[in-house]
């Protein structure tokens, strides 16, 4: 595995992890959505089939645009997508691939990706570019791509070009933290029918896009960012972290009577 890796820069795992421990992830981000949908009466429910969940998620997108942006982010923090991000599977095969002492880059991103709920093409097809850009670690860090379902040609699964990993950055431009390359044609571009538990780990460095999505359905898909703490490069530049995270200013609902709130849940619950 670790040959074909650093040749090709990406390996993929069938059967990596079971299907159903994907799955309830998936359920777990569905819920996130329901709970709001349901609310808001768009659906009356909350066990309604996928057909109907994404057509109500559309609905909430176009109509309740603030509250679907609420909903991916609290989808961001899912405590099962946490741990799969953790798993004992993934560091060990990341160790094998030569990642001495791993180390968390980023926190995981949980991608739903559809025309229908996007604002921009950048947000459903995602072009030609290198995560290296945006994590700007260890020059052997890697990235885990984990399809939430099956994902086929026609979902639009990854695509990769082989062996570009070795050119080191290419990227020409960064756009919304995503570094750019248009060097490639398409006939460079390889691309997987991917199952539910199947994962392909490959390097930061390898160019990569998403395929075209011509269905009317979402694809779900996860992704996660190791670094290397024993790398020479990452060393001598002093361990750069190339993210910010930190809470808003002021209150987000103002309005919101906590103190209601408050004496109903420890005194009525």
């Amino acid at each position: 595995m670790e040959d074909k890796y650093k040749k090709d820069g990406f390996v993929i795992l069938r059967d990596f992890f079971d299907p159903q421990k994907i799955q309830h992830i998936v359920d777990e981000a569905h819920l996130i959505y329901k709970n709001q949908m349901y609310k808001l009466g768009i659906i009356d429910n909350l066990h309604v089939n996928n057909e109907v969940f994404e057509c109500s998620l559309e609905e909430l997108f176009n109509l309740h645009f603030e509250t679907f942006l609420n909903c991916g982010k609290q989808c961001q923090h899912i405590i099962d997508l946490w741990k799969l991000s953790l798993d004992d599977k993934i560091i060990d095969t990341i160790k094998k691939m030569g990642i001495k002492a791993p180390i968390i880059s980023t926190r995981p991103v949980l991608f739903s990706n559809s025309v229908k709920i996007s604002k921009s093409t950048i947000n459903h097809t995602v072009p030609p570019h290198q995560d290296w850009a945006s994590m700007q670690g260890s020059v052997n860090s890697v990235v885990c791509w984990v399809p939430l379902i099956d994902i086929n040609q026609s979902l639009g699964s990854i695509a990769l070009v082989p062996g570009s990993h070795k050119e080191g950055l290419v990227t020409n431009e960064k756009v919304q933290s995503f570094g750019l390359v248009d060097k490639y044609n398409k006939e460079s571009f390889v691309s997987y029918d991917m199952k539910q538990g199947d994962v392909i780990f490959f390097s930061s460095f390898l160019v990569h896009k998403s395929g075209d999505n011509i269905t009317s359905n979402i694809r779900w898909s996860t992704h996660f960012r190791y670094n290397d703490l024993n790398d020479k490069s990452f060393i001598n530049n002093g361990y750069p972290h190339a993210y910010i995270y930190k809470p808003v200013d002021g209150m987000l609902r103002p309005d919101f009577d906590t103190m209601s709130a408050c004496k109903d849940y420890f005194e009525n619950t």
